[in-house]
């Protein structure tokens, strides 16, 4: 599956926007993820404004991985430009694991919307009480110490799936996500 996804915010219209941006994954098959670096068009007249683009050319050095079994690494498999994607694999107990971008400082408010853009090829697996692997996106605004998942009204495509499980203790239970 290929993704383009859009986001809006509210605040300025941008290419990319992280803001603390995190690709979590409870026991996930693999996802790839790129930021390209073109294509977005502001409505209105407006001229977007990129913040950050990273297209994986230079290493993974601007990405955290994080979680107690985190598996994210560079892979030539299903990138989408260039030689390389960012990819997690596929875990046979339950985890939590997640690649963060770096910190993105906000323009005022009032400069107009603002989209973060992303790529990603997802191979996830599904359950028969929802999802039970699962990817969701997540975003701060305090640093890191309070995260908001996008909810699916903030998805302007590919919503997600529907709700991660509660068997074999995943530890996004309920959670909104991409999966199947």
């Amino acid at each position: 599956m290929k993704n383009r996804h859009l986001l809006p915010l509210g605040i300025i219209c941008l290419a990319f926007l992280p803001l603390w941006a995190l690709l979590r994954l409870p026991r996930s098959q693999p996802v790839l993820a790129a930021l390209p670096a073109a294509g977005l068009s502001c409505s209105g007249g407006a001229t977007p404004l990129t913040l950050w683009t990273d297209n994986l050319e230079n290493g993974a050095g601007n990405w955290q991985p994080g979680g107690l079994t985190s598996t994210w690494g560079l892979s030539s498999f299903r990138r989408h430009d260039g030689l390389f994607a960012y990819r997690a694999t596929d875990l046979a107990v339950p985890s939590d694991q997640w690649a963060q971008p770096p910190a993105m400082v906000l323009p005022p408010a009032g400069m107009g919307p603002i989209q973060f853009r992303f790529w990603n090829w997802q191979a996830l697996e599904d359950g028969p009480h929802g999802c039970f692997d699962g990817g969701f996106l997540e975003y701060s605004l305090d640093g890191g110490a309070q995260w908001q998942v996008f909810t699916a009204t903030q998805l302007l495509t590919d919503p997600y799936d529907g709700p991660i499980s509660p068997d074999y203790n995943n530890p996004a239970a309920g959670y909104d996500a991409w999966c199947g």
